[in-house]
This record gives C-alpha cells, sequence and structure tokens, in this order.
C-alpha cells in the first residue's frame, strides 16, 4: 500500500512528511511497518535535489534523519501507483487533479483529512487494522467516504484553504519546526483513521 505525500520541491513538507509518518507508523502500528511504503515528490521538483539544510536540522531535533532524500518530480505513473495521494496545500491537489483521469478520487489535502477525524473514525470503527487486506479495506472504505461526501465538488478543500500547510523554505528554524508540529498533529488524527487506533500512545 503506498502512500505519496506532496509539496512544491519535494525538499522541505513532503519530505518532513513521509519522515514522520514513517516514524509514527513504526512505532504505533509495528505489524504493519512492512505492508504500507510512505512515499514524496514535488511538483516542480528539481530531480536529486537536496532538503534544506534547515529541514534537515529540524528533523534531527526529532531524531529523524532527512539528510539522504533527494527530491522527485510528481509524475503521472507515480501518482497511479499510490493508494492516497496527501497533498501539503490545495495548489498541489489541483495540479493532481490535472494529471489525468481517477487521480482526483484519491487524492486530498493533509489538513482537510485530519479535519474529518472524529466522522470517519464513528464510520470506520476503531478496530485496528492487522494484515494488508484489512488495511486496504479500511483505506478503501474511507477513500469511498470522501469521494462520495465530495459529490464532484471541492468545497470542503476549499474552506480549509486558510489552513495549508505553509513552505519554510527560506525561513528560520523555528519556521521549520512549527511546520513539522503543524505536520506531525495532522497525521495524529490521520493515522488512526488509515489503521484503526496505534498499539501504544505514540
Amino acid at each position: 500500500m503506498d502512500i505519496l505525500f506532496v509539496c512544491t520541491g519535494n525538499i522541505c513538507r513532503s519530505p518532513m512528511a513521509e519522515a514522520i509518518f514513517e516514524d509514527r507508523l513504526a512505532r504505533g502500528w509495528p505489524a504493519l511497518y512492512a505492508l504500507v511504503r510512505a512515499g514524496s515528490a514535488g511538483t516542480s521538483a528539481v530531480a536529486g535535489s537536496r532538503v534544506t539544510e534547515t529541514a534537515v536540522q529540524a528533523m534531527d531535533l526529532r531524531g529523524l534523519d532527512v539528510s539522504r532524500h533527494r527530491a522527485r518530480p510528481l509524475e503521472p505513473d507515480l501518482a497511479r501507483s499510490a493508494f492516497l495521494i496527501v497533498t501539503m496545500a490545495r495548489e498541489h491537489l489541483l495540479f493532481v487533479e490535472r494529471m489525468g483521469e481517477g487521480l482526483a478520487e484519491k487524492s486530498f489535502t493533509l489538513p482537510y483529512l485530519a479535519s474529518l477525524h472524529d466522522e470517519a473514525m464513528l464510520r470506520l470503527g476503531k478496530r485496528r487494522a492487522e494484515n494488508e487486506w484489512e488495511i486496504r479495506a479500511r483505506m478503501t472504505a474511507l477513500r469511498d467516504w470522501l469521494a462520495h461526501g465530495r459529490e464532484g465538488s471541492r468545497e470542503g478543500e476549499a474552506e480549509m484553504m486558510t489552513s495549508d500547510i505553509i513552505d519554510p523554505i527560506g525561513g528560520s528554524l523555528e519556521t521549520y519546526l512549527t511546520v513539522a508540529d503543524t505536520i506531525e498533529e495532522a497525521l495524529e488524527k490521520l493515522m488512526p483513521m488509515l489503521f484503526g487506533p496505534a498499539e501504544e500512545n505514540v
């Protein structure tokens, strides 16, 4: 099961989201770690670009290493191979939509997904997924519910535009840490939606 995080240059937000996601998955859902692959890409990425030094510092303070990450552009084949596409801002969502048919149904902004946590947990239940089949069933149910509720519009995401995760490029370490906190807070809500409750308080 592939989950793809998308930002602009793939050198700040999406690599941080990928690293935080993988760390939380390993600690909270260790039985599922080998079954879920996280990746990231950028709508305007220059292939091979390094993560910004400030992003490396921000993640290092969390005990995470993103220094080896290299940027990759978001291309149609990559988008199609992902089961779920999670973008950092609405501009990235619109970019994905224009890439091809069928991509809109599995693409959502991270803030928008996080905002639906309470309702999603009521609909999906609190039983933890334990294998690939159960992950797929839970994520498919979530995706179908979101797509159905959308009813051909983007009103929900439009309402969340003010809470797009800001691009910290060129900002201070404090700015990067704030962005990382925002990403982590959103993932704290998204991951139980995808997998059910964690095995421990992560």
